[in-house]
């Protein structure tokens, strides 16, 4: 539905010969020295979180300095996955992330984070202490 309403409004936007980059805002913060994800305005990064589906986020950090990271959580269970590669591994790192996450292809957190490994990037796995913030956006909270 949500994919819908946007091709709906970028072909309108197209016809009507107005078409411009739409850039969506950061929903969250990233506190780098925590390894969390905050509200907006409590991290020094901001977060770009994305419903992979089946109750799973995915979020993306971006940092100048560092390059990106990724981080896979499970909104349902509190497992995931976060994935930190420098910016000269983005071009290796970041299809095979994408294709692992949106393909059609299955895969555990572990099976992400090893074949992620395998090309250079630092992997962890972890539990419930990543924060809602991400999973709230897509799947509301517990209150």
């Amino acid at each position: 539905m949500k994919t819908t309403a946007l091709i709906s409004l970028l072909a309108v936007l197209a016809v009507s010969g107005r078409a411009e980059a739409i850039v969506v805002p950061p929903s969250c913060s990233f506190d780098a020295r925590a390894q969390q994800i905050t509200d907006m305005g409590r991290g020094q990064f901001d977060v770009y979180p994305n419903d992979v589906g089946n109750g799973f986020v995915s979020s993306m950090i971006y940092d100048a300095d560092a390059g990106e990271t990724a981080i896979l959580q499970s909104c349902t269970t509190g497992d995931y996955l976060i994935v930190a590669y420098s910016e000269d591994q983005i071009d290796a790192v970041t299809p095979i992330y994408e294709e692992m996450v949106y393909g059609r292809g299955q895969y555990t957190l572990r099976q992400i984070g090893e074949a992620l490994g395998a090309l250079g990037a630092a992997a962890r796995l972890g539990q419930n202490d990543m924060g809602d913030c991400a999973c709230d956006i897509y799947y509301g909270t517990d209150e």
